[in-house]
C-alpha cells in the first residue's frame, strides 16, 4: 500500500468515525431543543397573558370599590391566576384560554360597573323631572 492509500484508508475510517459523532451530538441537540420548546409556552401566549394583567388591573381602577360588576371582575382575577399558573407549568393551551377569559371576564365586570352608574344616573334625573312636575302642579301661593 502506498502512502497515499493509507491516509485515505485513514481518513475515510476517521470520517466515518466523525460523521457518527456528529450525527450523535446533532441529534442529541435536536432532541435537547425539542423537549426545550415543548417545555415552554409561546412568546405570544405570555403576551396575551400579560395583556390580560393589563386589562384586569385597568379594570381594578375603573371599578373602584363599585358592587357592579364585583363579581365578574373577582372571576377575572381567578381566571388570571390560572392563567399565570398555567404558563407557570408549560401549559400552552390552558393559559391562552384562561387568559381569555380573564380578559373577556374584566371587561364585562366594566360594562356591568358602568350600566350601574347610567341607571343610578338616570334614576336621579326621574326623580329629579318628577319633583319638577309636582312643583310645577301645586297651585300658587297668593298674598
Amino acid at each position: 500500500m502506498n502512502q497515499l492509500s493509507k491516509m485515505y484508508k485513514f481518513s475515510t475510517r476517521g470520517w466515518s468515525r466523525n460523521a457518527s459523532a456528529c450525527a450523535k451530538f446533532g441529534l442529541a441537540i435536536f432532541a435537547v431543543s425539542s423537549i426545550a420548546a415543548c417545555g415552554s409556552v409561546s412568546e405570544m401566549t405570555q403576551q396575551r397573558v400579560k395583556q390580560s394583567e393589563t386589562v384586569v388591573q385597568q379594570a381594578q381602577q375603573s371599578i373602584g370599590q363599585s358592587e357592579d360588576g364585583a363579581v365578574e371582575l373577582q372571576q377575572a382575577k381567578e381566571h388570571l391566576g390560572a392563567a399565570q399558573s398555567a404558563v407557570s407549568n408549560n401549559r400552552e393551551a390552558d393559559a391562552g384560554r384562561f387568559a381569555q377569559q380573564a380578559q373577556l371576564e374584566a371587561e364585562l365586570a366594566v360594562a356591568k360597573s358602568q350600566s350601574g352608574h347610567a341607571q343610578r344616573a338616570a334614576g336621579e334625573v326621574s326623580a329629579s323631572l318628577e319633583t319638577l312636575r309636582q312643583e310645577s302642579t301645586r297651585t300658587p301661593i297668593t298674598q
